[in-house]
């Protein structure tokens, strides 16, 4: 065998692994997708109660809340605990619910005050006692949020589609960022 034929075996050895490659991509991202699309029918799709405790005004508090009154899911409800009505976060809030009214907002918000802190814990965590006590069992799915989210139109069928597996319990979505000095 000549250095020309095996040159030559070996490009076409190659060109036959990436296209197997290739192929083995496709199918598995096929699958993937199929997974999603057989999930897309929104009758399936479990009612979720957003909580959302609240201390201050956050700068990306207004976009963040239009956002997630703005999203592609058929049953949600905003539950909001604020610290107290002289809180920054009161207005913005107001604001931001008054705004989205009679426009796209999909969903119900629901606005109150902290009315007991808790003495076995601090402020966050006396809200979320206090908001799951407004929530009944009818929420299938309970998702934490916080002021500054970042969240997108379908963020929240993202961030449930994985609990359609029985072996998932909790899904967990965090903000990834690249810091704009320091590389």
């Amino acid at each position: 065998m000549t250095l020309l034929h095996l040159a030559t075996f070996a490009f076409w050895a190659l060109i036959g692994f990436a296209a197997v490659n290739a192929l083995c991509t496709t199918i598995t991202l096929l699958a993937l997708f199929r997974h999603c699309r057989e999930r897309s029918d929104d009758r399936e799709l479990p009612r979720v109660a957003i909580l959302l405790c609240l201390r201050g005004a956050d700068p990306q508090l207004a976009g963040g809340l239009r956002r997630l009154m703005n999203q592609q899911y058929p049953d949600y409800e905003i539950f909001i605990v604020i610290d107290s009505e002289t809180d920054p976060a009161w207005g913005v809030v107001k604001q931001s619910v008054d705004d989205a009214g009679g426009k796209s907002a999909a969903c119900q918000v629901h606005i109150s005050t902290l009315r007991q802190r808790l003495e076995t814990c601090g402020l966050k965590c006396s809200s979320l006692v206090q908001l799951l006590d407004q929530i009944d069992d009818s929420f299938e799915v309970v998702v934490l949020a916080d002021s500054d989210l970042e969240s997108h139109p379908t963020w929240l069928r993202e961030l449930v589609a994985p609990l359609d597996d029985p072996r998932v319990g909790a899904a967990f979505g965090n903000r990834w960022f690249l810091p704009a000095a320091g590389w």
